[in-house]
């Protein structure tokens, strides 16, 4: 079940680079869809393109809305951390 749920994500986000990028080859697609599966960052346009292709309207407003309450707190934390005084300078 976890590798058909991953493969409908994968195609998902392949079809709406596809789409965004029109002139990129697979070759180049493949390449973005490697680089965020080895922790690449997502740009919002493309997770929310993505919720689009995948859930109706009502459920992907609610997973939105968890999406971007889940960055918030990672925002809190990542300041917190950056105001610590045992924070590393670089």
């Amino acid at each position: 079940m976890q590798d058909i749920a991953r493969d409908q994500i994968y195609q998902a986000v392949k079809a709406s680079l596809r789409e965004r990028h029109t002139r990129l080859s697979e070759g180049d697609i493949a390449a973005s869809l490697e680089g965020l599966k080895a922790g690449g960052v997502m740009d919002k346009w493309l997770w929310r393109k993505t919720l689009t292709r995948l859930y109706k309207d009502e459920e992907r407003l609610k997973i939105e809305l968890q999406v971007i309450e889940f960055m918030k707190e990672i925002q809190k934390k990542q300041r917190k951390a950056d105001e610590s005084p045992f924070a590393l300078s670089p």
